[in-house]
C-alpha cells in the first residue's frame, strides 16, 4: 500500500490523501511520531461559514510571511504575495504576534480564489468577513486566546452575581 502512494506525481497524491478522514491522518502522524498527532489547536472556520462545511484543505502550502517595513534583512517579493499564489494550493500567512493590522482581507482573497487557491489559513487578523464568505473560499484563522482577560472577566461576572 505505502510503496503505491509513494508513485505517481503530486496531484495523485493529494487526491489519494484527501479519501483519508482527519482520524486516519493523525493516527498515521502519531505513527511516525508527530507530536499532537498534526492537531491545530485555536484555528477556526470563518468563511465560507463560520464552523461549518467542508474543512478539508489539502494541497501544497503556499507560505507568505509578514515582517514589519522596519525589517530591512527579509527578502522584498516582486509582486504583492496574493498575486504570486500558485494554483491548488493552501494560503498561509502569518504576521508578526503583536500586529494589529488585518494581513487578509477580501481583495487578497478575491485574487487568491482567481488565481486557483484552495483555501487559506491565517496567523494574524483579517478584515472584510462578508467578502470572504461570498467568495466561498474557505478561510481559517488562529485564535489566540487572551486567558488572562477571560478568566479576570469571569472572575467579575461571578464576583457581581455572589455579592
Amino acid at each position: 500500500m505505502s510503496e503505491r502512494i509513494l508513485e505517481g506525481n503530486l496531484e495523485e497524491k493529494l487526491k489519494h490523501l484527501e479519501t483519508f478522514s482527519s482520524c486516519d491522518v493523525a493516527d498515521a502522524l502519531l505513527k511516525i511520531d508527530n507530536p499532537y498527532g498534526g492537531f491545530l489547536p485555536d484555528i477556526v472556520m470563518f468563511s465560507p461559514d463560520y464552523l461549518a462545511g467542508n474543512s478539508k484543505l489539502i494541497g501544497p502550502v503556499f507560505t507568505v510571511k509578514c515582517v514589519p517595513v522596519s525589517d530591512v534583512n527579509s527578502p522584498k517579493p516582486s509582486q504583492h504575495f496574493a498575486d504570486a499564489v500558485p494554483a491548488n494550493s493552501v494560503v498561509f500567512v502569518s504576521a508578526p504576534p503583536d500586529t494589529i493590522n488585518a494581513v487578509w482581507g477580501g481583495l487578497m482573497n478575491t485574487r487568491a480564489k482567481i488565481r486557483g487557491a484552495k483555501g487559506v489559513v491565517v496567523d494574524g487578523r483579517v478584515r472584510d468577513l462578508e467578502e470572504l464568505r461570498a467568495d466561498g473560499l474557505p478561510v481559517s484563522v488562529y485564535i489566540q486566546k487572551n486567558f488572562w482577560f477571560m478568566s479576570n472577566l469571569i472572575n467579575l461576572i461571578f464576583e457581581n452575581i455572589l455579592y
